[in-house]
């Protein structure tokens, strides 16, 4: 399961700042915290950064898969 909400919360943020953070939009953030949809590969780095956390936290899908650099 995406843990993306505690980690945004963690940081004290709200969806639309996370959104703008990463370059998206908040019903983008919404979808995938209540997992209707899955989190692109091309946001998952942009997260990680946003958020400090790890790659699982964000996707755990792709918590098997090298670190990104």
């Amino acid at each position: 399961m995406c843990k993306l909400k505690h980690w945004r919360l963690l940081k004290g943020l709200s969806q639309t700042e996370l959104a703008r953070m990463i370059g998206t939009q908040q019903p983008q953030i919404q979808r995938w915290e209540n997992g209707k949809r899955p989190v692109p590969r091309e946001y998952i780095r942009a997260l990680v950064e946003a958020l400090g956390c790890r790659l699982a936290d964000v996707s755990p899908d792709l918590a098997d898969l090298v670190p990104l650099a």
